[in-house]
């Protein structure tokens, strides 16, 4: 449970794209939400948190969904604050 006040970050998965290997996303998205998860006053919405909500949002995305509106839902159902998502090449 986050603390009262506590920043609530959605860290979504790193894609991994160009000559970088692919085996490097799950490893940097859970560094990302390590780091930011030892941040006093951070609650960290892991990926597979997301993952389950965009399950249960994903019959209300289907039809007319951009993907800056589309994050901006998603993150209001997670109650998150901030989504921080990656690229590596």
């Amino acid at each position: 449970m986050a603390a009262p006040g506590a920043t609530r970050i959605g860290v979504l998965e790193v894609v991994v794209v160009g000559a970088a290997d692919a085996s490097i996303s799950g490893q940097l998205t859970g560094r990302m939400a390590d780091v930011l998860g030892r941040r006093p006053g951070v609650k960290v919405i892991a990926p597979d948190d997301i993952r389950a909500i965009l399950e249960r949002e994903a019959q209300k995305q289907l039809v007319g969904c951009d993907a800056t509106r589309c994050l901006v839902e998603i993150g209001g159902a997670l109650g998150a604050d901030v989504l921080v998502k990656g690229r590596a090449t």
